[in-house]
């Protein structure tokens, strides 16, 4: 029997009642084709993906751009030629890349920018900044001015060192390396502490290291620095979600104005405290016991926050209980719950005595293409499932042994590759059911491709055909094949599913129309297509 998650106590219901309704639709709608993986390719599939042959076929290998449609994946362009040794076999090789013009006028900008902000984002946020530098070397000239009165001016030398350079740091991480808002209980424990911990080494430094101060003053900066954008982040995603009355700009006002008047007072007892009583040994104890009861106040303030957001951890758990346990719906409290602090889903499944199906590792969404080994003359046997509007495609393909650059890691909110060495440590070795899982379907993954224009409700489609198919069809790989082209046959009955799978969840209050479960700067401009589809595609647009 497969294990199950805790019951859900209200979600059933409302799941019971939008399936009978859903199963009247795709009753009148007199889609009656099964979807078992026993049965034999439907004929709509083989009509639009039946393999090329003949003269057919070597003029699809052989004309490399005439035949082969260029596209955009993101900010990188696309072309189709030649694989090294061949004349008839081409592959997508990278055309132009982001070029450096571009970076530097997307400087700043969020991932996906701009379909992921309003217009007027970039104008707001440039002459924001430029407003904030010039108010800053302002307060920094009138600043010098009085401590140069006190006769303790600062030298530009000492400030870069002490201040730029942990700042700068700071903002590489949380920009280029790590994604805090993806995970924002954790990062915000992780903020508070790493800040109890400064606070701490404050207090020891003088003591421990007096030959060292402007070492260990650079050091205690940088972290600091790094764990208040942690904390910053964080603290807009809570935010945010409270914010359910277009009200994020009043409860913004809220948290700073109450916090200048804190810390001020804070501020001002710490110095009346430290004046009666002088005992080093005493103020030491009393700032570990704030750190203890901060680290626990701060826990309590995030964790009764359930996040509504569909993204690639709380889909997972949603598709393994939709699938295995009988169309059960979790609600966001239920998915809160279960991830906890680290809000990873595999840590939390073990935790209730639950192992996810080491099948889900088969599915990669959006991958950069030049990491993946892509042949035209495979594109048909590859290639099994395309959305009848061409806003996804799912494919078996190999991942190339290039790992991802660091960029590509941050845009995708992966941490980047280790150093080899570390990667073949022990505690890093991958499991045996890894390995097993990689050489039965010979390292290929089932690949997600999102067309640029794609809605929410054609992507939670093809989440649900993904993991129907690594859940309950791969056992092999041939299986998991016929199972994912039976599907692109009978379309229309997965649309169906697809959407019913969506107002379920919008029934237990998720926030189904801006998920976050593709890499929006790798989405694509034109879908990859074999011939017989590309061929098929132009007949219908005629």
């Amino acid at each position: 029997m497969t294990a199950t998650l805790p019951e859900a106590q209200c979600a059933g219901s409302v799941a019971n009642g939008i399936s009978t309704e859903s199963s009247v639709r795709v009753a009148e709608s007199k889609v009656t084709s099964s979807v078992a993986t026993g049965l034999p390719v439907p004929p709509s599939f083989s009509s639009r993906t039946g393999t090329a042959s003949g003269a057919h076929a070597l003029n699809v290998k052989g004309t490399g751009d005439a035949a082969m449609v260029s596209f955009s994946q993101g900010m990188t362009d696309y072309r189709w030629c030649a694989i090294p040794g061949t004349d008839t076999v081409c592959a997508p090789s990278v055309q132009h890349r982001e070029t450096v013009s571009n970076r530097i006028r997307l400087f700043g900008m969020p991932k996906g920018f701009p379909d992921t902000t309003a217009a007027g984002f970039q104008r707001f946020f440039y002459l924001s900044l430029t407003s904030s530098f010039v108010s800053n070397f302002a307060s920094s000239i009138g600043y010098q001015s009085l401590l140069s009165g006190f006769f303790l001016g600062s030298s530009p030398q000492l400030w870069m060192l002490k201040d730029l350079v942990p700042a700068l740091f700071a903002a590489y991480m949380a920009n280029k390396v790590v994604s805090y808002e993806s995970r924002p209980k954790f990062w915000f424990v992780v903020s508070v502490f790493i800040n109890n911990l400064t606070v701490i080494s404050d207090m020891l430094i003088p003591s421990v290291l007096p030959n060292h101060l402007l070492a260990a003053a650079i050091i205690t900066s940088t972290v600091k620095q790094s764990s208040a954008l942690m904390y910053f982040v964080t603290r807009a995603s809570a935010l945010q979600h409270y914010a359910i009355n277009n009200n994020l700009a009043e409860l913004t006002k809220k948290f700073n104005s109450f916090g200048m008047v804190s810390y001020t007072v804070a501020t001002a007892l710490g110095i009346l405290y430290c004046t009666y009583i002088a005992s080093f040994t005493v103020q030491l104890i009393t700032v570990a016991a704030c750190c203890v009861t901060n680290m626990f106040l701060s826990s309590m303030s995030m964790m009764p926050i359930t996040f509504r957001l569909l993204n690639f951890d709380t889909m997972k758990l949603l598709l393994r209980a939709f699938i295995l346990e009988k169309r059960r719906i979790l609600t966001p409290q239920e998915i809160s719950n279960l991830l906890g602090v680290r809000m990873l889903p595999m840590q939390a499944l073990k935790k209730v005595g639950i192992a996810m199906d080491v099948a889900t590792h088969l599915v990669c969404v959006s991958p950069p293409v030049n990491k993946l080994l892509i042949r035209s003359d495979t594109l048909e046997e590859d290639v099994l499932y395309v959305n009848s509007d061409h806003m996804f495609m799912l494919a078996m393909w190999k991942p190339s042994p290039l790992p991802l650059t660091l960029r590509e890691c941050w845009q995708r909110y992966e941490f980047p590759p280790l150093p080899r060495l570390f990667r073949k440590a022990s505690w890093r070795r991958r499991s045996q059911e890894d390995l097993d899982m990689e050489k039965k379907f010979h390292g290929r993954r089932l690949v997600l491709l999102v067309h640029q224009k794609c809605t929410a409700k054609h992507l939670i489609a093809a989440y649900l055909i993904m993991y129907t198919a690594v859940l309950q069809h791969a056992d092999t790989e041939e299986e998991l094949r016929r199972f994912v082209r039976t599907c692109h046959g009978e379309q229309e009955l997965w649309h169906l599913r697809g959407e019913e799978f969506g107002q379920m969840l919008l029934a237990a209050d998720w926030d189904v129309h801006l998920p976050l479960l593709d890499h929006h700067n790798f989405r694509m401009s034109e879908l990859i297509l074999p011939p017989s589809m590309r061929s098929a595609a132009k007949g219908c647009a005629a």
